[in-house]
């Protein structure tokens, strides 16, 4: 349960479950406020900027993207702006693509290091298992050397079938490279 304040003030309680829930079906807790902006300005560059950075830094912080942009175009009247000034349309788009440049170049890079990571720990263990096989057979403890030996026997004839199964559009020299 967490407590949240509505319009009045009133501390409610509200459960995890249900703002899941509403999350999904399209309802939202989240606020959006308008980017101020003076027509008589003339620089339109730094209110580009600035609608850039409050529209990426909304869709960052959403419980649901969708109804968050929607929102926050429209409480920005974004299409009617950008229609009708086409400089300030090419600088809120030149500002928008520098905005997610740098959180695009992280999620790639974060997410190649946790493949690797997880290929890493994958042969890690692999290795482990076959340490503890020749642990069990110098041992003379056959009978853990036997249930080992057939555990890894399996899981290494689960994966193979599998990269077969789903490599069946490749050659078969293909299809043997991506088992390992």
């Amino acid at each position: 349960m967490n407590k949240i304040e509505d319009e009045a003030g009133a501390v409610r309680r509200r459960s995890n479950a249900q703002r899941r829930a509403s999350a999904v079906f399209g309802a939202t807790t989240d606020h959006v406020q308008v980017v101020a902006h003076d027509s008589t300005m003339t620089d339109d560059n730094s209110y580009a900027t600035e609608l850039s950075q409050d529209f990426v830094s909304s869709i960052q912080s959403a419980d649901n993207t969708k109804i968050k942009m929607r929102e926050w175009r429209s409480k920005n009247d974004l299409f009617e702006q950008l229609s009708t000034n086409e400089e300030l349309f090419d600088k809120f788009f030149d500002s928008l693509a520098g905005d997610l440049q740098q959180p695009l170049k992280l999620a790639r890079v974060g997410l190649a290091a946790r493949l690797l990571v997880a290929l890493g720990c994958t042969y890690c263990d692999v290795a482990t298992d076959f340490m503890m096989l020749n642990f069990y057979r110098t041992t003379g403890n056959k009978k853990a050397f036997n249930t080992s030996l057939t555990i890894l026997c399996v899981a290494v004839f689960a994966q193979t079938s599998n990269a077969f199964d789903n490599n069946k559009h490749c050659s078969k020299k293909t299809r043997f490279l991506r088992i390992f």
